[in-house]
């Protein structure tokens, strides 16, 4: 018999696979292991039943713990006394030879039955039968119960990283008209909550029921469903790889609705309910020639380095979060790059309109709960525009973009004060815009690659809509990535990784060195993996990684230009000494129209309303306004040495001075920059 500690272990396993209920059904007390074949002893029949019912989430358990190759058997147990109970008629009658009485005792259950109140669906309603007696004879008594007939057509086992519930799908007709509902085991166990469930979803009035009798609609729904007649399949609202290794979890075309792609025998008979079909190699010939004929519509440099990173989120999993970064492409409006994003997203889930996206116009709360959802696959922010984004979301937005970079979740609290469930990004992030993402700090910006996008000469339309037929096989191949991946180890990722990293390019920005490692990371492995499928040369991978390479070289240059520039203190002070000099804001000891200030030999004291002006100033001249708090100005301001501060207000990170308005003859606080600097 197998230790103790390894069948506990076991039965720890199998409790987080199941519902409480189902886990104490089972009753299991002990085990043996023979070689590859596990026996699994019950205290009874009923047990049994269970374990039947149960067998596939007791056999990933089991297979956690002893691997894939084991298989499981039930037994009920011999060797445990029967527990006492009083003598029954069938104990004392119970004799052989008897074959008149047996007859009659065979006979008993049928009665039983017959006068067991039974659910049948007549004429498009739910008949509850029930049996009276009445004069001495027994009588049927039928009610109907419900106008609509209904069954369970399937029971989804939802796990996540906190709990694990059960829904229940219903499918019935009333009158001429189908419907569909979605229960909670928990309001499928409530009477109320069930009626009150389905009546949201019964098509027409509410039907005219005597409410006494609505009780019974759980029940019947129940009796109706046959039981080959219900599914029962495992679903996630998290994706990615499982803590074991052992599974991947893709989106199944919605957030809430994504299905355990379990990497083991009989998979392609799961994964084509959902879209993942196993697709052949002829197949996986034309989506690596459709990548690559990519090149022909867009620039070759940010082709090869999207594709590294969109072949980059399965490997976070062997190379840690220090890989993540945010890729956002720009370009003005035509230049197709929402199509490019969403074929990159076609590696993960649905084509076209039914691509998972979220747009930069949305509020960042939800994209919180998405990203989060969206474990180790690849997330769209789409459209980005100038001016599109008020101030109080482009700080929410610069939280949520470091958060999912640095994979950290908000801390925030409940109503009652209580901890909230905190929700960290997990999704590798991709995005798109008309504009760049910008928050006047050089660290965030360093926490992307920029790619600016311009497509290919004419032609490029037929070509891309060549591509766009492929593309709903594309999540074919990424399924064929992640099976290489897994039976490899990850091939070798985090090795791979510390030398990309050691013998990586001088930034002016670690993040940009980091994020130049992650990128060539998923070229290398992306071209390692075509070459062993067979879908590219040995010559051919060479040439991508050197193409890749370049491409990179150049995104990294140009992401770390615009950190550099992507300082707002920088563009403030430059945009001020273009109003001044243009007359639009004045400096001056008496009061007029945008006056921003006064000066003396030393400083230049500036109001709080200069950034409003400024900002006007920005947008009359055609450009992007400074989107930054004053707080946060200031603070640039002073960390740049543009400004004077006293002890006591730097202590305080306020970083302004108190001085005497000559034309209003007190005393403010003001931005105290110094003249000399201003004037360089």
């Amino acid at each position: 018999m197998i230790q103790t500690e390894m069948w506990d272990q076991t039965l720890a396993v199998l409790k987080l696979q199941m519902i409480k209920s189902q886990f104490h059904s089972l009753r299991a007390s002990s085990a043996t292991k023979n070689g590859d074949e596990l026996t699994v002893f019950l205290h009874d029949e009923m047990a049994m039943q269970w374990a039947e019912r149960l067998r596939r989430p007791i056999e990933n358990g089991v297979h956690q713990i002893y691997g894939d190759e084991t298989t499981v058997t039930f037994s009920v147990r011999d060797d445990e006394p029967e527990p006492d109970k009083p003598p029954s008629i069938d104990d004392e009658f119970d004799n052989d030879d008897d074959d008149e009485y047996d007859d009659a005792l065979d006979a008993r259950p049928i009665f039983a039955d017959f006068r067991r109140p039974t659910y049948t669906a007549e004429n498009g309603e739910i008949i509850y039968t029930r049996w009276r007696t009445s004069g001495g004879q027994v009588n049927q008594d039928k009610q109907m119960i419900a106008p609509f007939i209904a069954r369970i057509t399937e029971k989804l086992i939802i796990h996540d990283d906190y709990e694990q519930r059960v829904v229940y799908t219903i499918a019935g007709q009333k009158g001429a008209k189908q419907f569909s509902a979605h229960v909670d085991a928990d309001d499928w166990a409530d009477t109320r909550k069930f009626v009150s469930v389905m009546l949201r979803y019964l098509p027409g009035k509410p039907p005219a029921v005597d409410t006494s009798l609505r009780r019974h609609w759980a029940t019947a729904i129940s009796h109706l469903t046959e039981e080959d007649e219900m599914t029962e399949m495992h679903a996630m609202n998290s994706t990615g790889w499982t803590p074991d290794g052992k599974a991947f979890l893709m989106p199944g075309g919605s957030i809430g609705k994504n299905y355990v792609c379990r990497l083991e025998r009989g998979l392609d008979i799961e994964l084509k309910r959902f879209g993942l079909t196993r697709i052949t190699r002829s197949d996986e010939r034309r989506v690596a020639a459709a990548m690559l004929a990519l090149t022909g519509v867009y620039r070759p440099d940010v082709i090869y380095t999207l594709l590294a990173h969109t072949f980059l989120p399965p490997l976070i999993r062997w190379v840690g979060d220090d890989a993540r970064y945010l890729y956002h492409i720009h370009a003005d409006t035509g230049n197709l790059k929402t199509e490019l994003a969403k074929l990159m997203l076609a590696f993960y889930g649905p084509t076209g309109p039914a691509a998972i996206t979220y747009k930069w116009t949305n509020t960042p709360f939800g994209a919180e709960s998405r990203a989060h959802a969206l474990k180790d696959c690849l997330m769209l922010i789409d459209d980005l525009k100038p001016n599109t984004i008020n101030q109080d979301d482009q700080a929410r937005w610069v939280a949520f973009v470091q958060a999912a970079v640095d994979a950290l979740g908000r801390k925030r609290a409940t109503i009652g004060g209580g901890a909230a469930k905190s929700l960290p990004p997990r999704a590798l992030l991709l995005s798109t815009g008309e504009a760049v993402p910008e928050a006047g700090e050089a660290s965030y910006t360093a926490r992307m690659l920029l790619a600016e996008l311009n497509t290919q000469p004419p032609g490029r339309n037929h070509l891309l809509d060549h591509i766009k037929t492929v593309a709903p096989l594309f999540r074919g191949l990424m399924y064929q990535y992640i099976l290489w991946l897994k039976k490899r180890n990850g091939a070798g990722a985090a090795a791979e990784y510390k030398r990309i990293q050691a013998d990586g390019i001088e930034t002016a920005h670690a993040r940009l060195a980091n994020n130049y490692a992650s990128n060539r990371l998923g070229a290398v492995m992306l071209s390692k993996f075509l070459v062993e499928r067979g879908l590219i040369s040995p010559a051919r991978r060479e040439h991508f990684l050197d193409l890749h390479r370049l491409g990179l070289v150049q995104i990294v240059a140009y992401t770390s230009q615009r950190a550099h520039e992507e300082r707002y203190s920088q563009r403030f002070i430059e945009a001020l000494r273009d109003a001044i000099g243009a007359g639009f804001a004045v400096v001056s000891n008496e009061p007029a129209q945008n006056r921003v200030g006064w000066q003396d030999n030393t400083y230049l004291y500036l109001l709080s309303g200069t950034l409003e002006i400024v900002n006007q100033w920005l947008r009359a001249s055609g450009q992007t306004p400074i989107n930054i708090t004053k707080n946060d100005l200031r603070r640039q301001l002073f960390s740049d040495g543009m400004t004077h501060s006293t002890a006591s207000r730097q202590k305080r990170r306020l970083f302004d001075h108190q001085a005497t308005d000559p034309a209003a003859a007190r005393k403010l606080m003001v931005i105290a920059v110094y003249l000399e600097k201003f004037n360089e």
